[in-house]
């Protein structure tokens, strides 16, 4: 049996076998690296260079993520509703099955409320406590009432969308 490190390979074999992802109901992907805030608590809009997740870019894990069985999609960030080819991406997993959740700051969702209700089946958004506290938390005047107002242009679409903070 040989060594490498104090480890035998025999056991180490053993043990990543043991370890080893079979399933992972929940993926989450990070769509776009930018964000729409200037939160107290993050640099994400310190980020100059733009980065947006493609179809061309998901394409090739489309059969990993059938082994692995995923279920459920979560789309992250920074700001997910900044990356362009958001709808197409939703579009395309609803498409295939996947059920997807929507990470907002929830700045954009009045924009695109026709696409969310349209593809998601539940949405997040992120909330720092009541309108001033939000706003100076989040440092963009008028962010809690741009968010209110998002939830409603997406709950006019479609009353039943499980919308909640965190």
């Amino acid at each position: 049996m040989s060594r490498v490190a104090g480890y035998s390979l025999e056991i180490d074999a053993k043990a990543i076998e043991q370890h080893r992802i079979t399933r992972l109901p929940v993926l989450v992907l990070h769509a776009h690296n930018r964000c729409n805030c200037r939160c107290v608590m993050c640099d994400i809009w310190k980020i100059s260079e733009s980065r947006s997740l493609t179809l061309a870019d998901l394409e090739p894990h489309l059969a990993s993520m059938r082994k692995l069985k995923v279920e459920r999609v979560v789309f992250s960030g920074g700001e997910p509703l900044m990356n362009p080819a958001l709808p197409e991406l939703a579009g395309f997993l609803a498409g295939e099955g996947y059920k997807l959740t929507l990470l907002t700051t929830g700045l954009l969702l009045e924009r695109y409320a026709h696409d969310i209700a349209t593809s998601f089946e539940e949405v997040i958004v992120s909330l720092d406590g009541p309108q001033e506290k939000h706003d100076a938390v989040r440092r963009v005047n008028g962010a809690w009432k741009r968010c209110n107002e998002g939830i409603q242009a997406v709950r006019a679409l479609r009353h039943d969308m499980k919308i909640s903070a965190r």
